[in-house]
């Protein structure tokens, strides 16, 4: 279950909770039936010991049990639907976060998922604080649902080096953090005895498949290179990169990824198996690959522009 706070004043000692009575505007129904009137600006009134303008009523209270929300059921089309699993609608974080704060307090999710109450209280000139232990969900709230990549993310690696102290204090959650590093892979659930494999991703034109094993550590064994080019070729994989920390300059590392041969897309052809490395990605350079889908929606990702293709 995902919980909602906003932050607690305190006044004289005791903590003061914000509660703010919502409604909605009369249905047309209503002001065609009561707000009979019109003034010489055009602006509808009722009677009622003086004049009640139209914009100035607050409108029908919200009751406690709300109604009126269509669920993702109803509406899978929406583009608001993101296909995340516990996606919330917005309206009701819009309710939730306009009923229990004021413009400027602190909204925080600590289960943030895909952020529609971050979002929510970006819309609502909330202050926001999201929470989430999986980097794939920090990055589609960051890139899908807020479209911003400047709002600052702490907990990430921001440089080889932080990188490299991520791979010494968490390796799981380093291998989790590199696979998401390519738009359109995704980690897999379960990281141990993976027989090889640490994420997938899916070509977008025809669902090939591709593959992905991560290593950390900073001298990688020619026979780990060799187990990854067995894993794709027993998987039939169309596409398999295997990432380390720091670039491979191996010869013999090359050369096995090179007998893997290479597949075409269209006019284009791919090499089937690539090195690349987190040292590669903070220097914007990205491995030779096709759109991939999104593993939620589906949909076509592209990578940034400010990436160029790995060596």
């Amino acid at each position: 279950m995902t919980h909602y706070y906003t932050m607690l004043k305190t006044q004289g000692g005791r903590s003061k909770f914000t509660f703010n009575k919502l409604y909605t505007p009369y249905s047309r129904e209503y002001v065609d039936k009561m707000m009979k009137h019109v003034d010489e600006n055009g602006r509808r009134y009722r009677l009622r010991g003086n004049k009640r303008y139209y914009e100035d009523e607050r409108g029908v209270r919200i009751p406690s049990v709300w109604t009126g929300i269509k669920s993702f059921q109803t509406i899978t089309q929406s583009e608001e639907y993101l296909k995340y699993p516990t996606q919330k609608r917005l309206p009701i974080l819009n309710r939730i976060i306009n009923a229990s704060s004021n413009p400027e307090d602190v909204v925080l999710d600590p289960f943030c998922g895909c952020g529609t109450t971050v979002e929510a209280a970006k819309n609502l000139n909330r202050r926001f604080v999201g929470i989430d232990i999986s980097h794939f969900a920090i990055d589609v709230v960051r890139e899908r649902r807020l479209k911003d990549n400047s709002i600052p993310v702490h907990g990430f690696p921001r440089d080889l080096r932080s990188a490299e102290m991520m791979v010494q204090e968490n390796p799981l959650e380093f291998e989790k953090w590199a696979i998401t590093r390519i738009p359109g892979m995704i980690p897999n659930q379960r990281q141990v005895g993976d027989g090889g494999i640490d994420g997938r991703g899916r070509i977008y034109i025809d669902k090939g498949l591709v593959l992905s094993q991560v290593k950390g550590k900073r001298a990688i064994p020619l026979g780990d290179v060799r187990d990854f080019c067995h894993v794709m070729n027993r998987e039939n994989a169309t596409c398999g990169i295997f990432t380390s920390l720091r670039t491979i300059s191996s010869v013999g590392a090359k050369s096995e990824m090179k007998g893997l041969g290479f597949f075409e897309m269209g006019i284009n052809h791919y090499p089937r198996g690539q090195l690349w490395s987190i040292e590669d990605y903070f220097h914007e350079r990205m491995p030779k690959l096709p759109a991939l889908a999104d593993p939620i929606t589906g949909d076509e990702m592209m990578y940034k522009d400010v990436f160029t293709t790995a060596r």
